[in-house]
């Protein structure tokens, strides 16, 4: 079973918010494929902003949301 602490364990992160102990199923960065148990990564693209459909994978399920900001 892969983990949130997983993932962060081979990463410098600014700070963790919740329970990094949560099962996570996927991991994506178009917000259109975030689903239940997937780990979301916003980040700044070059059409799109990825921070701005945060609140739209917490509502498809998704477990955790890596950011730039």
């Amino acid at each position: 079973m892969t983990t949130v602490a997983n993932i962060l364990s081979n990463i410098k992160t600014v700070q963790v918010l919740g329970d990094t102990s949560i099962a996570i199923t996927s991991l994506c960065l178009d917000s259109r494929k975030a689903e239940k148990g997937s780990v979301f990564f916003a980040v700044k693209g070059s059409l799109t902003d990825g921070h701005k459909y945060i609140p739209a994978v917490i509502e498809s399920g998704a477990v955790a949301i890596v950011c730039q900001e």
